[in-house]
């Protein structure tokens, strides 16, 4: 992993740049050999996307890049691929075929990366780069606590922006004493529009749902009753939800174009505009790493606390006081007690 340290040199946005095949290891279709420009290498993590057309995605990013090579007369053009698992991604960062690599936060630490004197560029999205998970509840349902929630059924927004918020969930319920959420409740579902996550508890088909804060405010905006209806039973910390590294080849110029730069201003060309547009993002912005020391406590704590309830489960007398009192060691990663109106 000194390799990998060594070579993290600056992260973009997630989900900027998009596709090619999705068979671990596996090279795009075609090269632009043919045409004399250099090449690069632009990887994706599998976990990047769930709702966006592969082939809407390959075209999105084939104008950009066309546009990019007219109009600053860049000399090279992207390679994409899209890799399934940490394995894969971490195999294409040390073979050399990965000078870009765009991840989720926890396939960022997981691939044991040192980020600490880099910079994060990263998407911007209701006018923020973090995300804050929201637990949502009805407010005729008399669900007051996480206790209340025993055995109910809870909906998640499945999204590259939400790939925390199960270990934010699990977090909430552990340090309440409470089993992880695959145990403690009745059903737990994914479900890839916000619509469909948020609408069932509106209605009461649902006893709670996670979203992000900025999906609840867009349906509160289409739908005001929803706003009044829905009570904020607990709130994550603010969260980066993931980026895409720069390596040093394409850190600077490249072909007679700084990547970096172009991605920066992605936002102030047509193409671009359009490539950000597919992924639901404003433009981009760029943040300190320590931005991700929310994440790495929060899968640390996480780590612990799993570990924690599995040992207590094996224990004789194991109760939820003492596993409450285990999780209080842990520092605090929710807002929970007061409803949101």
């Amino acid at each position: 992993m000194r390799l990998l340290r060594r070579r993290v040199l600056v992260a973009i946005a997630m989900g900027t740049i998009l596709v090619g095949s999705r068979v671990p290891g596996a090279r795009a279709e075609t090269s632009p050999a043919d045409s004399g420009l250099a090449c690069y290498y632009v990887v994706f993590s599998s976990r990047m996307f769930t709702d966006i057309q592969e082939n809407d995605a390959k075209a999105a990013v084939k104008a950009w890049g066309e546009a990019v090579v007219r109009e600053r007369r860049f000399g090279a053009e992207p390679i994409p691929r899209v890799l399934d698992g940490v394995p894969a991604l971490a195999s294409a960062i040390q073979s050399g075929e990965a000078d870009v690599i765009s991840v989720t936060a926890d396939e960022f630490m997981a691939l044991g990366m040192d980020a600490e004197s880099d910079s994060l560029v990263v998407s911007v999205v209701g006018g923020q780069s973090t995300e804050e998970y929201l637990l949502l509840v009805h407010r005729d349902a008399a669900i007051k606590s996480l206790d209340d929630l025993r055995q109910g059924a809870v909906l998640m927004h499945e999204n590259p922006r939400t790939r925390l918020a199960p270990f934010w969930l699990d977090m909430i319920l552990l340090e309440d004493g409470h089993p992880p959420a695959g145990q403690y409740f009745g059903r737990l579902g994914q479900v890839k529009k916000v619509s469909g996550v948020v609408l069932p508890v509106f209605f009461r088909q649902a006893d709670a749902c996670v979203v992000t804060r900025h999906g609840f405010e867009t349906m509160t905006e289409l739908n005001p009753q929803v706003g009044t209806q829905l009570l904020v039973l607990a709130t994550s910390p603010p969260l980066l939800p993931g980026g895409a590294l720069f390596y040093r080849r394409t850190g600077g110029p490249l072909g007679g174009v700084d990547l970096l730069r172009e991605a920066r201003n992605l936002h102030r060309s047509a193409s671009g505009r359009q490539l950000l547009t597919l992924f639901q993002t404003e433009r981009l912005d760029v943040v300190s790493t320590s931005a991700l020391d929310g994440v790495r406590q929060l899968l640390s704590s996480h780590q612990r606390l799993i570990a924690r309830w599995e040992a207590a489960e094996t224990r004789p007398g194991s109760s939820k006081a003492a596993l409450r009192r285990s999780a209080a060691k842990e520092p605090a990663t929710t807002s929970l007690g007061g409803v949101e109106q």
